[in-house]
């Protein structure tokens, strides 16, 4: 359900943080850099589309929430990192 409802934000997630920052390397706004620079401007508009929609989705109480994004939340840390990631990336990208 996430990779059909958020394909751009899950490809953010396992490449940028997951792949490229997995020694801790770079800071969130070098990985939304390396993003922009690497990615077509599409895709940028999309994970801003994306993004909006997905914080709706976290407002919402964890029983209102389908169970794979709600799955997906919970490994990466929770609602309180997802959300610091989609105000950080939404900020960067506007």
């Amino acid at each position: 359900m996430l990779e059909k409802s958020f394909p751009i934000f899950q490809y953010f997630v396992e490449t940028y943080i997951k792949i490229i920052n997995s020694g801790g390397t770079f800071n969130r706004e070098e990985l939304i850099n390396l993003f922009q620079h690497y990615e077509e401007p599409q895709s940028t508009r999309q994970l801003l589309d994306e993004l909006n929609r997905l914080e709706e989705i976290i407002n919402k109480e964890d029983w209102e929430i389908d169970k794979n994004i709600l799955n997906f939340i919970m490994k990466n840390n929770g609602k309180k990192n997802i959300r610091d990631w989609i105000h950080n990336i939404k900020r960067q990208l506007k």
